[in-house]
Parts: C-alpha cells; sequence; structure tokens
C-alpha cells in the first residue's frame, strides 16, 4: 500500500499545471488514483474539510482524535504508542533507518496481535503508508536525519484505512499536499 501511495504522490508531482486549491489537488489526486487502479467504483469521496480538519491535529489532540476512530481499546492504544514512539524518535534526532526499524517492529506486534483482522489490516496499512511517507520525506530526498511526521497526517491515514485502502492513500496523499 506504501508503494501505491508514493506512486500516487509521484504522479501528482509530474502533473502539470499544478492544481491552485485543495479542492482541485483533491480531485487530481482522484483522477490519478482511479487511472492507476488505486481507487475502484465503491470508492465515496469523503469531504476535504474533514481532512483539513484532522490535518491541523496537534499531539495535544492526539488521544481525542484516535479514541474518535471507530477502533477498539485495543487498537486505538496500539497507534498512540506508535505515534508517540515516532514522535519520540523525532524528538532525539534519530536518523530515517531508526524511523524505518521501529516501524517494521511495530507491524510485527500487530500481525501477532490478537486484534481482528478487520483492525490489523487498518493498522498495518496505515503503518505502510506512514512508513512511506517517512521515506519520501527523507531518504529518497537523501536527508539521512531529517525524516517528517505530521500528527494531521497520521491520523487522517489511519481514519482513511477505517473506511478502505483506497480511502488511506487519498486521505495521506491530500494530506501531505496540505501539510
Amino acid at each position: 500500500m506504501g508503494e501505491s501511495y508514493l506512486l500516487l504522490l509521484d504522479n501528482y508531482d509530474i502533473f502539470h499545471p499544478k492544481p491552485s486549491n485543495s479542492i482541485d489537488a483533491k480531485e487530481v489526486l482522484e483522477t490519478i488514483g482511479t487511472g492507476m487502479g488505486i481507487l475502484n467504483a465503491s470508492y465515496i469521496p469523503e469531504s476535504l474539510q474533514s481532512i483539513a480538519a484532522v490535518q491541523q491535529l496537534s499531539i495535544d489532540d492526539l488521544s481525542l482524535a484516535i479514541s474518535q476512530s471507530g477502533l477498539s481499546t485495543q487498537a486505538q492504544g496500539m497507534l498512540l504508542n506508535c505515534i508517540s514512539g515516532l514522535l519520540l524518535l523525532k524528538e532525539q534526532d534519530a536518523a530515517y533507518d531508526e524511523a524505518y526499524a521501529f516501524l517494521i517492529a511495530f507491524e510485527s506486534q500487530v500481525i501477532s496481535s490478537n486484534l481482528s483482522a478487520e483492525e490489523k489490516q487498518i493498522l498495518l496499512s496505515t503503518l505502510s503508508i506512514v512508513r512511506y511517507d517517512i521515506y519520501n520525506g527523507s531518504a529518497r530526498k537523501g536527508k539521512d536525519r531529517d525524516w517528517e511526521l505530521s500528527v494531521g497526517n497520521f491520523v487522517s491515514t489511519a481514519y482513511g484505512a477505517k473506511q478502505s485502502s483506497s480511502h488511506a492513500i487519498i486521505n495521506a496523499g491530500i494530506s501531505n499536499i496540505l501539510h
């Protein structure tokens, strides 16, 4: 899923002319996503306002936002632990490789957890996109220590993953553009 996210961003990056506003940017992402086969006939676009609202979340809003995700308490706890761990790594100026290793280890915890198959898929989808998003902002651009992490992007991706993989990818894409 993370690879599809990066391909979507790559295709958006070469799109010209660039959209002049976020509504048009979202439409371009959805058009590209349809062409790439990321979006299917059952995809129902989410409002840009709801994505933008989540995008504005700060660390102080994180617990409340995760609690409203519709996930089980265990899944919510895992998401909170993951973002908290990533924020701590960021605060410690950890290299991309350390964030990558943390996310891979966290994915293993999700796989071996007793979450439902649906919740495992939601968390693994979110973590895959976050892993590729961090890669996109760091190693891919030759910046070993300068990786990005946005609470809003993380939560928006998780909210999207709760709906479908298509929503996760589009939400992450528009969050990336808005960020």
